[in-house]
């Protein structure tokens, strides 16, 4: 980022009506001088505007993508630690499984894999699926991740 422009002071009072004509002429002729230098030094302030507000708009395209993909790496990060304990605490085919179950328990059925919410009893008592919320299936580790806005 380039620095501030500065302003050029007048370096006198403004000239105004009030004044003696003594002081209204150089203050006037002073103001007339320094008009064209002040104009200048608006139109670089202008341009430095302008350009602080590209560089902003860029790194707020920075920001978005990096909390994009930082969204994206913990949802990944998330699902590979499901699919890592899904693994670790795996017991079987449901079907094949009776008495009680305790957490942390993963079990195959129906062609997907569940992870146990509460401990059982009986296992037999509590089946998977999507409607019990005994159970939880596991997402696979390549399901997509769902990007986030932000709004500035």
């Amino acid at each position: 980022m380039s620095e501030i422009p500065a302003f050029t002071p007048l370096g006198t009072e403004p000239p105004n009506r009030s004044m003696q004509e003594d002081v209204f002429v150089p203050s006037a002729d002073a103001f007339a001088a320094w008009m064209p230098t002040i104009a200048y030094e608006m139109g670089l302030a202008l341009s430095w505007t302008a350009e602080q507000l590209v560089f902003v708009e860029q790194k707020k395209q920075e920001v978005i993508s990096a909390s994009e993909a930082s969204a994206a790496s913990a949802t990944a990060a998330a699902q590979a630690q499901a699919a890592a304990e899904s693994v670790a605490n795996f017991k079987g085919r449901y079907a094949d499984l009776s008495g009680a179950l305790n957490r942390p328990a993963t079990v195959l059925d129906n062609n997907r894999f569940w992870v146990l919410l509460v401990d059982l009893p009986n296992v037999t008592a509590s089946a998977p699926s999507d409607n019990n919320p005994d159970w939880q299936p596991v997402q696979p580790p390549t399901a997509q991740a769902h990007a986030i806005a932000l709004s500035f």
